[in-house]
């Protein structure tokens, strides 16, 4: 199990993205079940909010990108109010949006590694086991 953040995940849609191979291996491992990809359960939001403002894509092509990562099967993970108090904990205590703390308090919760493409989140975390850079 690893928990991977929309930085990754988005890279299966880009061509252009740097290291998208290797997220594209992530990718294939889950599709094959080598290995599974866990979620907040934010992160079809997120997706969908980077496809409608911040990618240059038709409507009908971020439909389609937000279409294809929901049909991966990703284990999206809801959060209860235990956990948002850790959340809130490690933004603060890591100066990272809640967004973010609820990647990483995934994965410390599932005793996995967070996989990110996210340098700034990277560098404020890499302190905590098991938070990897995608390289």
């Amino acid at each position: 199990m690893i928990v991977l953040d929309a930085s990754v995940i988005l890279k299966w849609l880009f061509l252009a993205e740097t290291n998208r191979d290797k997220a594209i291996e992530i990718m294939e491992r889950h599709l094959t079940e080598q290995d599974f990809i866990a979620v907040p359960d934010l992160l079809p939001y997120e997706i969908t909010n980077v496809l409608a403002t911040k990618a240059n894509v038709s409507e009908q092509e971020a439909l389609a990108g937000i279409s294809q990562i929901l049909s991966y099967e990703l284990e999206i993970n809801s959060a209860d109010p235990v956990d948002h108090a850790a959340m809130l904990r490690l933004s603060r205590a890591h100066h990272i949006s809640v967004y973010d703390a609820a990647y990483v308090h995934l994965a410390q919760k599932l005793n996995c590694p967070l996989i990110t493409a996210d340098e700034k989140l990277y560098e404020k975390t890499k302190s905590l086991p098991g938070v990897r850079l995608l390289q």
